[in-house]
């Protein structure tokens, strides 16, 4: 089945009477984030600064709530890809997640207090921490359930793909944010400490998406997926964003403005999408047995925004598992699977034989570790 590059779509419009009122509302929004990322620097006070974050190139920074059965697997996988420290900023877990990170070494834990919802869902403290400790690096902003695919990854480690995009003066990888999920119910998709979670949940939507270009954002809107089909099938436009732009060559004037979605200058997001020019996709882990625990936690915290309402009124639906499973799934298999379904781009640029890294950039022995492994037939 031939599949249209999601990274190929160009229909942005936008006249100009609306391109100045949102620019006008954009260079506001800046201002805002400015000053609130000010206010809320007070909320952030570090635990532990290893003295490896002021060397590394490298950084995965990630913001926290009960999150420590996911850590084991999460270092392994990105230590192996080539990253030489973590960030981890913790608000207020109660699962024993500082204690567990005590002993190692490349992360540097962060205390977050306040509202994560007043803190723009906790921009404010990530830009703040990035701007203080993180500016000149290449940085990854995940959050706990996301893992990043590259072209090659199963070969090259981030250096190799790094180096490429500073040769080309590329600041930023834009990402598809892509859910993956089982044949079975949630409550089953049990993933223990340490444990591949593609391994538990290896199917995804390799159709079904809907996308528009932002001129003013220079950003690729990317909606639908597993998410829209069974919680938003009315108006896909209403679900949640998949693009995301989490890996950045970090300046101390940047800012995140509406999570990874979109950043301040507008030229880091991405720009408009040509055919070849490499992307990446966040295999993202959401459908695991805890999402049910996860929600009750919702219920009496209520810090996330409303797309949780969602997957709380159609419990049902998801619960059984059938709601899940279509026509348009289709079972990871490495990045290349990723590619064949128009989901990936950039793999003949890329490609070892058509790049040529400095020394510094060749994988090392752990660079074959970091595919996730799909389960076995």
């Amino acid at each position: 089945m031939t599949h249209t590059p999601i990274w190929s779509v160009t229909n942005g419009h936008i006249d100009r009477q609306s391109f100045l009122k949102k620019a006008w509302c954009r260079s506001l929004n800046i201002v805002k984030a400015r000053v609130r990322i000010w206010l809320h620097a007070r909320d952030v006070s570090p635990v532990r600064l290893r003295p490896g974050l002021k060397t590394a190139r490298h950084v995965v920074v990630m913001l926290v709530y009960n999150e420590a059965r996911r850590m084991p697997f999460l270092l392994r996988y990105y230590r192996a890809m080539g990253f030489e420290h973590f960030v981890i900023l913790d608000n207020k877990s109660t699962d024993g997640l500082q204690e567990k990170l005590a002993a190692e070494p490349d992360v540097s834990l962060f205390f977050t207090k306040g509202s994560f919802k007043n803190a723009r869902y906790g921009t404010d403290w990530i830009n703040h921490v990035l701007s203080k400790y993180c500016a000149g690096k290449w940085i990854l902003h995940i959050d706990a359930d996301e893992f990043l695919v590259f072209p090659h990854c199963d070969r090259q480690g981030i250096s190799w793909l790094t180096s490429y995009m500073e040769e080309k003066r590329q600041p930023s990888l834009q990402c598809l944010m892509l859910d993956m999920y089982s044949d079975r119910k949630i409550r089953e998709n049990i993933c223990a400490i340490g444990e591949d979670p593609a391994s538990i949940c290896p199917f995804f939507d390799e159709t079904g998406y809907v996308t528009y270009y932002d001129p003013l954002n220079e950003t690729l809107a990317i909606k639908g997926g597993v998410r829209g089909r069974v919680y938003f099938p009315d108006n896909l436009w209403k679900g949640p964003a998949l693009n995301k732009t989490p890996l950045v060559r970090w300046q101390r004037h940047y800012a995140y403005l509406k999570s990874a979605h979109e950043l301040w200058p507008a030229s880091v997001n991405g720009g408009a999408p040509v055919p070849g020019v490499p992307h990446g996709v966040l295999l993202h882990f959401k459908f695991l047995s805890d999402l049910t625990e996860k929600l009750a936690a919702e219920a009496i915290r209520q810090q996330h925004t409303n797309e949780y309402d969602a997957y709380s009124q159609n419990g049902r639906l998801a619960e059984n598992g059938h709601g899940f499973m279509s026509p348009r799934s289709r079972k990871y298999d490495g990045w290349r699977s990723l590619q064949a379904a128009g989901l990936l781009d950039g793999a003949d640029r890329l490609a070892p034989e058509t790049h040529s890294a400095p020394d510094e950039a060749q994988p090392g022995s752990g660079a074959r570790a970091t595919r996730l492994a799909p389960t076995p037939p």
